[in-house]
């Protein structure tokens, strides 16, 4: 009886010590609770503070990622693609503009930028608009500066650009207020007779296109809140940071560059007076090796300074990490140029290399100044189209059906569309399967886009299995649309290291054209007139091409197109097609005016569809029934063409 009761009595204490843990259990799990919900409502308070006007779907306009580097110029094809808030470019009408009439191409040295204030009237069908602009421009008073004018486009004579932004920082209604506040700190600073940053014209610093650029892309903070140091600081960073400046820049490359009639000129000619140079050049010139270092030590502390103010330009959200990270790669790649160029200098001026030192060096010169122009252009060949930072991925289940992802290929980052996602059970290990530009062995094996599987495996640590390209700001396809785009490319063999890799095959798929035929709106917004009163100010043509195109699918080609293929140029009037390989009709010019019929198979044959605009030219349909009315006549393939084409012909 007594070992019964002592049983019962241990069986009691340990219930109520049971009992006793679940209250202290449930006590801490309330605690944790509280102090988890704690954490999240400071998180929250704390997002909110950062982006305030978020909740409210407005991004606050000094929170946003912009960038002024990277954008890209579209052609105007009608004038009711002209919008309240635009940024347009035009050529420049003062100095040097003409006509190329072999080419039919306008020529010009520089840009003019504007900020589209208001649509006054535009006709759509004769292809002409009148247009209310704030730029730096000649006001009423005969000054270089910013004012509010009303210009008349004709698309026949002017040239427009729109200038689109990839990360704009401001939305149009945005844009026209900055422009408009500008302008009127400008009176009021001409009343007052003092200066601020857009008082005056200066083309290093304060041109047409740095003020059009500021109000898409520009800071809340003005300039002119800055201190002076600042002020300065920003103006010599500043300096020919615009394409006005590097147009002109391109210009004299194309003039005294490396195959030009002046470098010719000049390199005989110091060839054949080398000596006699060398002569007044060696007395009392300084030693090579401290002309050569001072000059280099020079120009690393500028890459040094010009590093840093690409990185305070990143961390103030002004310029996004693709083009920070492009433009220093591009900063200390032509450093290193200028610095093997240097040293080859070097090296001839003290005679370790029998060649004549001063035609050498002169030439050295000129070969460092052109690399150093054509890298920015070697690099983009080299690298992705998209424009885009990468997100690290750690978990499959956080990819999607159509996202554009980095895997290692061959030992090497290579891009790829996923088209379906298998994960295993722990989600960091399983299959991808993507389209990509496929290569079965490094030795004597041709590229193909093909749709495969891929295996993820983890390594067990905290690095991530696959890094996916963020492009949610460019204009993309629906994931189902670009699954289907890059499927329609399997079987192509046209590979090319600059044209056509895999982050191409993937950029093709993904990104939608920057001006799709949806953004050619036809005909006049609502209550606005058709009774354009102006003229065109230009008294030539603008250019007929607008640009070529590669075609990947036969939908991508229109009876009526100018195609060329297989070397063969000339106006489609017919096509049997399927999805990638077609039967097309072709008049063209062979001694006379010829049908030809030529199979076209998209797998292994390059098609180039040319783009012309279209206030210059016939409808597609009338080029072809053109086409047709001069078979069997013996004309030029120029005769020809104009014909079809002009309107005017």
């Amino acid at each position: 009886m007594a070992q019964t009761e002592q049983i019962y009595s241990r069986d009691q204490a340990g219930a109520s010590q049971l009992e006793d843990d679940k209250k202290e259990s449930e006590l801490i799990s309330e605690v944790l609770n509280e102090i988890s919900m704690c954490v999240r409502e400071d998180e929250h308070n704390e997002l909110v503070e950062t982006f305030p006007d978020e909740e409210k779907g407005d991004v606050a306009p000094e929170s946003k990622i912009s960038c002024a580097r990277c954008v890209s110029h579209v052609r105007v094809e009608r004038v009711s693609q002209l919008k309240k808030g635009l940024h347009i470019a035009m050529p420049g009408k003062q100095i040097l503009h003409g006509y190329d009439s072999s080419n039919r191409k306008q020529k010009w040295i520089y840009m003019h930028h504007a900020i589209v204030k208001d649509i006054v009237a535009m006709d759509d069908k004769k292809y002409i608009a009148e247009v209310k602009l704030i730029h730096m421009w000649e006001n009423e008073r005969r000054e270089l500066g910013l004012c509010e004018s009303v210009a008349t486009f004709a698309l026949t004579n002017d040239e427009l650009y729109i200038v689109v932004y990839r990360h704009p920082r401001y939305t149009p209604n945005q844009i026209v207020e900055r422009a408009e506040k500008a302008l009127n700190d400008r009176e009021n600073a001409r009343m007052e007779s003092r200066k601020i940053r857009f008082s005056d014209y200066n083309l290093v610093t304060t041109n047409c296109e740095h003020f059009a650029t500021w109000c898409v892309v520009g800071l809340i903070k003005s300039h002119n809140e800055l201190h002076w140091w600042k002020q300065l600081g920003q103006k010599i960073l500043e300096f020919g940071e615009s394409e006005q400046v590097m147009e002109m820049k391109a210009r004299i490359v194309e003039v005294f560059g490396d195959g030009s009639m002046v470098f010719k000129f000049l390199s005989k000619l110091l060839y054949q007076s080398s000596d006699e140079i060398a002569k007044v050049v060696n007395v009392g010139m300084p030693d090579a090796s401290t002309v050569l270092g001072g000059a280099a030590a020079s120009y690393i502390l500028y890459c040094l300074v010009m590093t840093i103010y690409f990185h305070v330009k990143y961390t103030r959200k002004e310029i996004c990490m693709s083009c920070y990270r492009d433009n220093v790669m591009d900063l200390w790649t032509k450093c290193s140029v200028y610095g093997i160029t240097s040293v080859v200098t070097y090296f001839i001026m003290n005679g370790c290399v029998c060649i004549p030192a001063v035609t050498s060096c002169f030439m050295f010169i000129l070969l460092s100044i052109v690399g150093q122009h054509y890298i920015p252009d070697i690099r983009k060949a080299l690298t992705a189209p998209y424009g885009c930072e990468k997100k690290a991925i750690y978990r499959l289940d956080e990819l999607n059906v159509g996202d554009i992802v980095t895997i290692q290929y061959w030992g090497l980052p290579h891009d790829v569309i996923v088209t379906e996602i298998h994960p295993s059970d722990r989600r960091r290990k399983g299959k991808i399967r993507a389209v990509h530009y496929a290569l079965d062995s490094l030795l004597f094996s041709t590229r193909e886009v093909k749709e495969e599987y891929f295996t993820i495996t983890s390594n067990q640590g905290k690095s991530p299995i696959l890094k996916r390209h963020e492009c949610e700001h460019l204009n993309l396809f629906s994931p189902e649309t670009a699954v289907l785009r890059a499927r329609q490319r399997t079987g192509e063999r046209k590979w090319h290291a600059t044209k056509n890799r895999s982050d191409h095959v993937c950029y093709w798929a993904k990104v939608r054209p920057q001006l799709t035929e949806e953004d050619k709106p036809q005909g006049l917004a609502q209550g606005l007139s058709d009774a354009v009163t102006g003229q065109s100010q230009s008294p030539h043509l603008s250019t007929l091409l607008i640009g070529e195109h590669e075609v990947h699918l036969s939908s991508d080609i229109d009876i009526g197109d100018v195609v060329r293929v297989k070397e063969i140029e000339g106006i489609v009037v017919g096509k049997d097609c399927s999805e990638r390989k077609m039967n097309l009709q072709l008049i063209t010019v062979k001694g006379s005016v010829k049908q030809l019929n030529q199979f076209v198979n998209l797998n292994t044959d390059n098609a180039t569809v040319l783009q012309y605009h279209p206030a210059h030219c016939h409808p597609k349909a009338t080029r072809a029934d053109r086409a047709r009315l001069i078979r069997r006549q013996k004309i030029s393939i120029q005769e020809f063409m104009d014909f079809c084409i002009l309107l005017k012909s």
